[in-house]
């Protein structure tokens, strides 16, 4: 039995017949680090 990330969690759960594609995005960025490498690649401050 394999265990998930937060991140991992979220996209396992998603239906994908019913995809709520604004939830899904608002789920995945509320993971801290994803969030973070997003930031510290895109924002010049960040860095």
């Amino acid at each position: 039995m394999e265990q998930f990330t937060g991140l991992g969690k979220v996209i396992v759960a998603t239906d994908p017949d019913k995809i709520r594609l604004d939830m899904t995005v608002k789920n995945i960025l509320a993971y801290k680090p994803l969030l973070a490498r997003i930031f510290k690649e895109v924002v010049s401050e960040c860095r």
